[in-house]
């Protein structure tokens, strides 16, 4: 892991980033100083603590989308590859791989949750702004922030690879069918363990995956192939049906055995 960070004035010179408590901005820096090489913080709390901060600003962060933080206790920084550019000789892979897999990336090339599998945050007060009237000692109610929930990812597939929600999975089959559903879920499960690819959201890749079968099963109906034609086979076939004539055929084929039998 490298042992120099960089961070973007694009990031931390906004008014966003600028009305949060000092407390909250340091640590964001901390947080970056000791995540690995590709924003993935592996102790959040202990920086936390050891950079004099408290909870809520932690928390402050993730209502801000600073950081992602995921129910193993690891968290991301959102910005991360924005702040930061390593050469690949000296990149080193994250090993939060589950993690990884749970995150996309928008066109900014910012994190973003695929997965909600952490803390979700319900307020709707901005608790930078209450922090803030205290610090200049002022007077201010404490907002009544809801508590942070946690969304569980669940596995699926036999090498239990595919990760998705419940209301997900309920989504797929509600739309598919449970049989194709489970199919596809297989599919994808198998061809991660015998390649060993990753994909950014399971979700997304087996939607996409679901809703490509469905359109080339209508095409397949919709569409009468032509009869495959060479120089043995130029012309093209009749849709008369020939069931009735090969009836009348072996009829007259039986009579005609009878009359020779019988003048024999």
């Amino acid at each position: 892991m490298a042992q120099r960070r960089m961070f973007s004035l694009s990031i931390v010179d906004t008014d966003r980033f600028l009305e949060m408590p000092s407390s909250a901005q340091a640590l964001y820096f901390h947080l970056g100083m000791r995540a690995d090489d590709e924003g993935f913080v592996s102790s959040p709390k202990k920086v936390t603590t050891l950079a004099g901060c408290a909870t809520d600003d932690f928390k402050l962060l993730i209502a801000k989308g600073y950081v992602i933080p995921f129910e193993s206790g690891v968290c991301i920084i959102t910005d991360w590859k924005q702040n930061n550019y390593i050469q690949k000789d000296r990149f080193k892979s994250s090993v939060y791989i589950s993690e990884k897999s749970l995150l996309s990336t928008d066109e900014n090339g910012s994190y973003v949750a695929c997965i909600q599998d952490g803390y979700i945050s319900d307020t709707q007060v901005r608790l930078g702004k209450y922090r803030l009237v205290k610090e200049r000692g002022g007077e201010a109610n404490p907002p009544t922030a809801k508590k942070h929930k946690i969304l569980k990812s669940l596995s699926f597939g036999e090498f239990q690879l595919v990760r998705l929600m419940q209301e997900q999975f309920d989504t797929l089959t509600e739309k598919h069918g449970k049989d194709s559903t489970e199919k596809a879920i297989r599919r994808l499960d198998q061809h991660m363990k015998s390649t060993g690819q990753k994909y950014k959201c399971h979700y997304a890749t087996l939607l996409q995956w679901l809703d490509d079968g469905l359109r080339s099963s209508k095409d397949s109906k919709n569409t009468v192939n032509p009869p495959k034609r060479n120089r043995f086979c130029n012309f093209t076939p009749s849709n008369t049906d020939y069931t009735e004539w090969e009836k009348k055929e072996r009829a007259y084929l039986a009579q005609k055995l009878e009359k020779e039998e019988t003048i024999k």
